[in-house]
């Protein structure tokens, strides 16, 4: 059926594996550093052997379906039919990929269409392809650079040119790699921020929040229209001014292919915006205050409703009625000031420099958290979430019970060593754990202090200054090495 040219050999193979593994370095200790050298280099070699084995098996497997003659398209009804609807399907180009999925939209099939028909794999044999790709996509070479979306549509290509042509030019590996490094570019995003305003840009983390001026556009106006004179300002205006110019934007330099680009970027425009919601007014000074910005594509909220109404008495008044929900906050030089006395710039260099272990990983969800808890307008259920948050960071896998008394304790350790001190902030995360109590188990929702609210927003915004302290400066990495130093803190009277 397909003949397997072999152009990785031993050396090849195994310098890939090496990039798996990372660069050898001068070793401290010659026999012990070779032998683990070698051993990682076998790992990699069976790993990446096994993988090419199982690409080359599902040639086999390859399901081929002719074009098909295109059916009448059925009449249309209902709401569907008043809307109207516009077929495209004579307006694409190139080959697409088509994909069936399951009741709750996970793929089962999958086809490459060609001008003589599409190729692929049915419900029978998906999994198997599927699998592969999940493998692939958990080898760091490849899901570090590369979206899943295109590590599988390559793997799809590779699979069908050789099903077709009957040999293979290279490996599957060979392949992804060379197709990877050559998608892979430095990429800038501008993703926006909806209901913020600023007066000077500025940086939190690796991100920089900034907006377009006028005189910006107009630059690029005129660049453009040099290139292409058919282009008219209100063309220009509908595409760039009207959702672009001064608005606030999370601009993010990242590289990679241009998916994983974007999901890199967006992951690391999320985090900035959260630790910029630690010093909202929301979490530092007034907790029943709204905080309703946010990154667009996170938005939780309608910026805009509409609803028609009908006077009975007239034919004709149908009328239309829109609500607005822009309450935007103002981040001023003052703010950023403010914020940096208070820990922002702790958090900003924390975030920027991001470390594989578990407390960090911790610290970074917690934020995210309590970005989430901030934008909770439900007072009851922010409560709720912060309860959640504390005992993610305090309490151990097998803390069975005792655990609002464990999660007080701890936190009143990590933040002070005065018995007072330790006692006001119990006292404070009662009163929160009985809001959660009351609203959890009883269905009952308690009369919220605001200022008690506020109090403990900053305690826990304090304490994250607190564990990152503990992970950068104490060398702490995992939360069992932290609850055990905590348990051990001593009391001054």
């Amino acid at each position: 059926m397909w003949q397997k040219i072999n152009d990785t050999s031993n050396g090849k193979i195994w310098a890939r594996g090496l990039g798996v593994f990372g660069v050898i370095g001068k070793p401290k200790n010659e026999k012990t550093c070779i032998s683990k050298i070698r051993t990682e280099k076998n790992r990699a070699y069976k790993m990446i052997e096994k993988l090419n084995i199982e690409a080359f098996e599902l040639i086999d497997l390859v399901t081929y379906k002719p074009n098909e003659i295109p059916m009448e398209r059925p009449e249309l009804s209902g709401s569907i039919k008043e809307r109207g609807f516009v077929d495209l399907s004579d307006k694409l180009v190139g080959y697409g990929i088509e994909r069936t999925t399951d009741h709750i939209g996970n793929t089962i099939s999958i086809f490459i269409h060609k001008e003589n028909g599409s190729y692929g794999f049915n419900e029978f044999d998906f999994h198997k392809f599927g699998t592969l790709v999940e493998n692939l996509n958990s080898l760091e070479s490849f899901n570090k650079k590369a979206s899943l979306s295109f590590i599988e549509a390559e793997t799809l290509k590779w699979v069908i040119n050789v099903y077709n042509s009957k040999k293979a030019e290279s490996s599957l590996y060979d392949c992804l790699m060379s197709s990877i490094d050559l998608q892979v570019k430095p990429y800038t995003f501008y993703f926006p921020i909806l209901n913020l305003e600023i007066e000077t840009s500025f940086k939190i983390g690796n991100v920089e929040f900034t907006f377009f001026t006028k005189e910006y556009f107009d630059t690029l106006y005129k660049s453009l229209k040099e290139k292409n004179k058919t282009l008219t300002e209100k063309t220009f205006s509908n595409i760039y001014r009207k959702d672009f110019q001064g608005k606030v934007l999370a601009k993010v330099t990242v590289t990679g292919e241009r998916n994983k680009a974007e999901e890199i970027a967006k992951d690391v425009a999320e985090i900035s915006v959260d630790v910029l919601k630690l010093f909202s007014e929301t979490a530092i000074a007034v907790a029943e205050k709204k905080t309703m910005f946010d990154l667009n594509h996170k938005l939780s909220y309608q910026l805009e409703s509409n609803y028609l109404t009908h006077n009975q008495d007239k034919e004709d008044s149908l009328s239309i009625n829109s609500k607005y929900n822009n309450y935007p906050f103002t981040f001023t030089e003052k703010h950023y000031n403010s914020a940096k006395q208070l820990g922002l710039k702790t958090f900003s260099d924390f975030i920027s420099k991001r470390q594989d272990c578990e407390l960090n990983d911790i610290i970074i969800q917690s934020i995210h958290l309590f970005g989430f808890a901030i934008s909770n307008w439900d007072l009851n259920l922010r409560c709720v979430n912060l309860i959640t948050i504390l005992e993610s960071i305090f309490l151990k896998d097998d803390d069975e019970w005792k655990m609002e008394e464990k999660t007080k304790k701890r936190l009143a350790n990590l933040l002070s060593n005065q018995q007072q001190e330790k006692e006001r902030i119990k006292i404070i995360f009662s009163n929160i754990y009985q809001v959660r109590h009351k609203m959890i188990h009883k269905a009952k929702r308690l009369n919220i202090d605001f200022k008690e609210l506020s109090e403990a927003q900053r305690i826990i915004v304090t304490a994250f200054i607190r564990l990152i302290q503990f992970n950068l400066e104490f060398g702490y990495k995992d939360k069992l090495a932290l609850i055990e130093k905590l348990e051990e803190t001593k009391t001054d009277n």
